[in-house]
């Protein structure tokens, strides 16, 4: 039977314990980024429902002003309300 190099199994256990120091840190940084990618789709969530809420408060503001547009005579409003509404419609027109 052969007897290993002293100096052979203390390299070889020197690279062991750096290739395991090396798997320990790569872990960790798995570990960071699978909690931050979890962080970051938690708050797109957040953002998709904050997003659809705000379309519908947009969609209901601009049903409400149209009713209102609609429902009114305009020669009882000044320039300035007309202009207002008349912004306010084209910007909060849907897009196709």
């Amino acid at each position: 039977m052969n007897k290993a190099n002293p100096s052979t199994v203390v390299a070889l256990n020197d690279e062991i314990e750096s290739l395991r120091q090396q798997l320990a840190l790569k872990e960790h940084h798995y570990d960071v980024m699978k909690a931050s990618a979890e962080v970051l789709a938690e708050q797109c969530e957040k953002y998709r429902d904050q997003l659809a809420d705000s379309q519908k408060q947009v969609t209901m503001l601009r049903d409400a002003l149209e009713l209102l547009w609609v429902g009114t005579n305009r020669d009882e409003w000044d320039d300035v309300a007309i202009n207002t509404i008349e912004s306010a419609l084209a910007a909060t027109k849907p897009k196709p």
